[in-house]
């Protein structure tokens, strides 16, 4: 099964355009509603960087990645290592 993964952090502009298509098509009221988003990106160190986590709850719809500008996100076949839906790199098929 393809999941959605954070592939590139480092291009993250805290937009939060991710979010908000996520809380749209996962809403019945398809409303935007961040706080109902299972994808969340924050500020790192209160610098202009961002990280982005995945929530557990996630159904890997894969809008986010559709709708992501900056290359941040993508879906691959893999396993986790731990950090909310982070992939190790050899998992990753070409």
């Amino acid at each position: 099964m393809k999941q959605v993964r954070v592939a590139h952090p480092e291009k993250c502009s805290g937009c939060i355009l991710c979010c908000l298509v996520c809380s749209f098509f996962q809403s019945s009221e398809k409303k935007f509603q961040p706080s109902k988003s299972f994808i969340r990106p924050y500020r790192k160190d209160k610098t202009n960087r961002f990280d982005v986590e995945i929530l557990p709850d996630c159904v890997h719809c894969g809008a986010c990645v559709a709708y992501c500008e900056y290359g941040v996100l993508e879906k691959v076949e893999g396993s986790y290592d731990g950090h909310p839906r982070r992939l190790y790199r050899q998992d990753i098929k070409s």
